[in-house]
């Protein structure tokens, strides 16, 4: 947001205009248009001016990919489906429903006779599809944020003798491979990860010292990290709302290098391929912009404050 509003300015004032954009009116019109808002930015920068120019442009130069994202999923709404759905790699299905408000109609007024007449507009919901829409956008982002909420329950406030004894056995995987025995619920969290790439500790109860075999060395490596990061410290619990984490204040650094190891982790995986392939009912290959971010993420300053 700072640096939207250092640029914003800077392209305003080589146009030769003295307007200052304030860190708060950049950061509303940043956070809303990455959501889909087109009314936001203009209600804040007027439609048409210099401002609202700049504050696109500025938006552009400093995340091209975040740009990029939210014009695809524009596009990925279904038109007159009923739900969209997609899957995390922990195997949580979002469905949701496409919802229209009914208003306006001469059905919708309700007389009360009891009242002496008075009458009233009932409004309702009701599941129909849509030819345009923009939720998925603000969907998507917001199940990517839950299962970042789920990540950090996990890696935080697990369970010790599950933890260590799925050490125990994937270790013993990685140095002593052999056939693999054949197990549903692994091969489920095993077609997860080969659609993400990214190693969810979701796995750990069902590991076995047989079906851990069907993991690939990849899987049981990545795997093998998150524990040892895990185990650095005992565990402990987290209040969590949406994308607020609580815990105690000894635990809180703790807290803050999970957040981190989690979005470089996402940063390396494939999850955007995921979700697009689920949307989209076929197999969609989502190019990244950068290889690069996960070890931007790691040294970046600012994470979890």
């Amino acid at each position: 947001y700072t640096a939207c509003t250092d640029l914003m300015n800077k392209i305003l004032k080589e146009d030769g205009l003295s307007v200052n954009v304030t860190r708060k009116q950049a950061k509303q019109a940043l956070m809303t248009m990455l959501y889909g808002s087109v009314k936001k930015p203009i209600e804040l920068f007027g439609e048409g001016t210099p401002q609202l120019k700049a504050f696109y442009q500025a938006a552009y130069t400093l995340s091209p990919g975040s740009y990029k994202l939210l014009e695809d999923l524009k596009k990925s709404w279904q038109p007159y489906k009923t739900f969209h759905s997609w899957q995390l790699p922990d195997g949580f299905n979002a469905r949701v429903k496409v919802m229209e408000k009914i208003e306006g109609q001469a059905k919708n007024r309700i007389q009360v006779e009891e009242l002496d007449g008075a009458s009233f507009t009932y409004i309702w919901y009701e599941n129909n599809g849509q030819q345009r829409g923009i939720s998925n956008i603000a969907n998507v982002v917001h199940s990517v944020d839950a299962y970042v909420l789920r990540c950090i329950h996990r890696r935080c406030n697990y369970d010790v003798d599950v933890v260590e004894s799925a050490r125990e056995i994937l270790q013993e995987a990685l140095d002593n491979p052999q056939l693999a025995k054949q197990d549903k619920a692994i091969e489920y969290y095993k077609d997860l990860y080969q659609r993400s790439h990214m190693a969810d500790v979701v796995i750990l109860p069902h590991l076995t010292e047989e079906n851990v075999h069907s993991l690939s060395h990849q899987h049981i490596e990545e795997l093998l990290d998150v524990i040892d990061s895990m185990l650095v410290h005992k565990p402990f619990e987290v209040v969590t709302v949406h994308d607020e984490f609580k815990c105690h204040p000894n635990n809180l650094n703790h807290l803050r290098q999970h957040y981190i190891n989690v979005f470089a982790e996402m940063a390396d995986a494939d999850i955007l391929s995921m979700i697009f392939s689920g949307i989209f009912g076929r197999k969609i290959k989502y190019n990244k912009f950068s290889n690069e971010l996960s070890g931007l993420i790691r040294n970046s300053n600012y994470a979890l404050t």
